[in-house]
């Protein structure tokens, strides 16, 4: 759909020089310079029809569609580009469709990572992690990388020129009475907040897109099909307004906090002034994200990497490798083992450490209980239960929760059994000795099911999307 004006070849957008290039002819063009094949009607054509034309062009633009069969996925392409699987399931069962047409986004922020810097960004954060399974740092698996657009929805918000506000100061206090000085602040004010963002996609969980933001809105560009060259681009599946409460809320909270910095308000005994914040308009932008989908070896889950196309901020799914946490956990046993070996503790040491780690292995267990059990209902991912609710005629799917039985019963033993010799009026050392080791054996067993809760917490079942059967 793009094509080079010198030689009708393929043109693909270069990040590190932000052109789009010839590889055929070498020739390199501005993405403004270019004038993409989107319905525009030819010069040769009247001007009555053509200016007709331009204005459809502000609506709709075509695009040739891909849909995953194994999932439903949807991605575009705006050129020649060939999709050779599923960036959400890993599929190789992609189908080409025929050129469809698609709401024309007001603007694009275009890639600045180049695909070497975003390996390269991935790699040290996994480097970093010592727990991380190594095979996710395989070139099979690193090359999967894909720069994709996603669809953001911005909000721009203008503050009420009208300002007023109250405060309160301590006079002087009379017998049994305090007297303050009341003010009525009034003033005008200038200000914006613009560049709120929230994806359109239902399969891109919010967890990541909040993960990888914020994106510099102000380096924004007017949509042009140029700057998609070589990449893919996601499909909008969510309807609009859909978080415009969180945008106004954000809004609010931005200016507010702003206000309180200033010295004036508090100089009055105003501690919260507010600003009254007004949607002044909504547009479609593209933002640049790279993505990767690796499943796992019973090919039963995924785990998703992103990274900012644009920052280069990296968000992934690390699970725990077991046989690295065993080894970690031994050696760390070991060197504590020699540290104390020296030191002279007190009998009641022991007791009182494990029902500190026993506090803390059932909190965490219910941390992550309840992050696993919102990420099996998805209700912390509004995007897709806007789309469910618009799926299912209501009907909602119940899904079993995870109650964590071992994270509740081990920590609380572990806590209780040292509680009791505490509490008791036994002498004998063994039995202190005792109920520490039986306390920290059950953190110990706490512990291994965190890990596995942690592990569970990071994998994606492979996604069904809308296929009838679901994940069956």
């Amino acid at each position: 759909m793009i094509k080079c004006p010198n030689c009708t070849a393929q043109l693909a957008f270069e990040v590190t020089d932000q052109k789009v290039k010839c590889d055929y002819c070498g020739s390199s063009f501005e993405p403004s310079e270019l004038r993409a094949s989107l319905n525009v009607a030819s010069e040769k054509e009247n001007v009555e029809a053509n200016n007709a034309q331009v204005e459809e062009v502000k609506e709709e633009i075509e695009a040739t569609s891909y849909n995953c069969d194994n999932c439903g996925a949807t991605l575009l392409v705006f050129d020649d580009t060939a999709v050779t699987f599923c960036n959400y399931c890993g599929s190789s069962n992609v189908i080409k469709s025929k050129l469809i047409k698609q709401t024309k986004p007001d603007y694009i922020i275009p890639f600045e990572i180049t695909k070497e810097k975003c390996v390269e960004l991935y790699k040290n954060k996994i480097k970093r992690n010592i727990f991380a399974p190594r095979h996710m740092l395989d070139d099979v698996v690193v090359n999967n990388f894909r720069g994709i657009y996603m669809p953001y929805e911005i909000y721009n918000y203008e503050a009420n020129p009208r300002l007023s506000c109250s405060g309160r100061k301590y006079y002087k206090r009379v017998g049994n009475y305090d007297y303050y000085h009341i003010y009525s602040i009034t003033g005008e004010l200038n200000g914006h907040v613009n560049g709120l963002s929230y994806d359109l996609v239902s399969r891109f969980h919010d967890k990541y897109s909040e993960a990888i933001g914020p994106y510099d809105y102000s380096k924004r560009k007017e949509f042009n099909p140029a700057y998609i060259s070589g990449f893919y681009a996601d499909s909008v599946d969510i309807s609009g307004n859909l978080y415009g409460k969180e945008a106004e809320d954000s809004a609010e909270n931005i200016a507010n906090n702003i206000l309180r910095k200033d010295r004036r308000f508090a100089q009055y005994g105003c501690s919260s002034p507010k600003a009254d914040m007004w949607l002044s308009d909504r547009k479609v932008a593209m933002y640049p994200v790279y993505f990767l989908g690796m499943r796992d070896k019973e090919n039963k889950n995924i785990y998703y990497a992103v990274v900012n196309g644009q920052t280069g901020k990296v968000a992934i799914d690390i699970p725990i490798d077991y046989s690295r946490y065993i080894v970690a956990s031994l050696i760390l046993a070991v060197l504590l083992f020699f540290v104390f070996q020296g030191l002279t503790l007190d009998i009641n040491a022991p007791l009182a450490i494990s029902m500190i780690a026993a506090v803390i292995a059932f909190i965490l267990g219910r941390i992550l209980t309840s992050n696993i059990n919102k990420n099996k209902t998805l209700e912390n991912d509004k995007g897709h239960l806007n789309k469910n609710s618009r799926n299912t005629d209501g009907e909602k799917v119940k899904v079993k929760k995870d109650v964590g039985l071992i994270s509740i019963l081990c920590p609380i033993f572990g806590f209780i059994l040292p509680l009791g010799v505490f509490a008791s009026d036994i002498v004998a050392d063994i039995y202190y000795y005792g109920a520490a080791i039986v306390s920290c054996l059950l953190v110990l067993i706490s512990f291994y099911d965190i890990v596995i809760k942690y592990n569970e917490l990071s994998k994606n079942k492979i996604p069904q999307l809308e296929k009838r059967g679901g994940d069956n």
